[in-house]
């Protein structure tokens, strides 16, 4: 499981909802190294500092998650309903 994302970011979700908040910031700062661009990711990190307390780090991780999403967004082809319009 070292270099599994997958892993590293399910247990990271299941350690949040079991709330055993160390755990879960442990996996999904592994998670993050391994694919730093992943908002899915960056919003855990977002959950897991917010239930720890730290504002601060939520937000941050929070607003590092909506521009990931919005680039994603971004560069994915436009529908082909679209008319080549975004």
């Amino acid at each position: 499981m070292p270099d599994s994302f997958e892993a590293w970011h399910a247990v990271a979700e299941i350690n949040l909802s079991l709330r055993h908040l160390d755990l879960a910031l442990a996996a999904g700062e592994r998670a993050h190294e391994l694919r730093r661009s992943d908002p899915l990711v960056i919003a855990t990190l977002s959950r897991t500092w917010m239930e720890r307390g730290d504002k601060a780090k939520a937000e941050h991780y929070g607003a590092m998650a909506r521009v990931q999403g919005w680039k994603e967004e971004l560069s994915a082809p436009p529908p082909p309903d679209a008319g080549g319009l975004r």
